[in-house]
């Protein structure tokens, strides 16, 4: 589970179990208003990552200045190595609405004690404020945890598409 609170709004997101079985990630905006002080706490908008292919899970999410939203997580099934992969959403998408996986880190296999994918962050560059950065826990071939970290912006200050292609590199 990971929680964001970025201009008066709450972003949360955990892992759920779809429909079809799979693990799939689940997030929400909140409008908290002034609770806890009075009143109660409404939900703007929600939704579901899912994949009838790949389990996902461990999610993180973060929202920039432009109102872009971004949930890094982990995907894998039983014939791939847990992937580092993001979704995203601009300001303009429907409610609910988030972008299809997109790659930006792979595992090459698993440890010993079937424990990978453990982790991720996304956080939003302050130089800027609108350029995310992704951290996924992953395994590399030398048999130890590895840590893949990814950049990219979904849309800019100037209104033009990024393409939404992630600049990866493994410390």
């Amino acid at each position: 589970m990971s929680t964001y609170a970025r201009a008066g709004r709450v972003f949360t997101t955990q892992t759920t179990k779809s429909d079809g079985g799979n693990h799939q990630v689940s997030w929400y905006e909140i409008n908290p208003g002034n609770w806890p002080v009075s009143g109660t706490p409404a939900l703007v908008q929600s939704g579901n990552v899912a994949s009838s292919t790949y389990h996902y899970w461990m999610p993180s999410i973060a929202q920039n200045n432009l109102g872009d939203v971004v949930l890094v997580y982990t995907r894998a099934n039983s014939s791939t190595y847990p992937q580092a992969v993001y979704s995203a959403r601009r300001l303009t998408d429907a409610k609910g609405a988030m972008g299809a996986p997109i790659l930006f880190g792979e595992s090459v296999g698993v440890h010993n004690f079937w424990r990978y994918g453990d982790y991720s962050d996304v956080e939003v560059d302050p130089s800027n404020g609108y350029t995310f950065f992704g951290v996924v826990n992953t395994f590399a071939a030398t048999r130890m945890w590895d840590t893949v970290i990814g950049t990219w912006n979904v849309s800019t200050p100037s209104g033009s598409d990024s393409g939404l292609k992630p600049t990866a590199v493994t410390p």
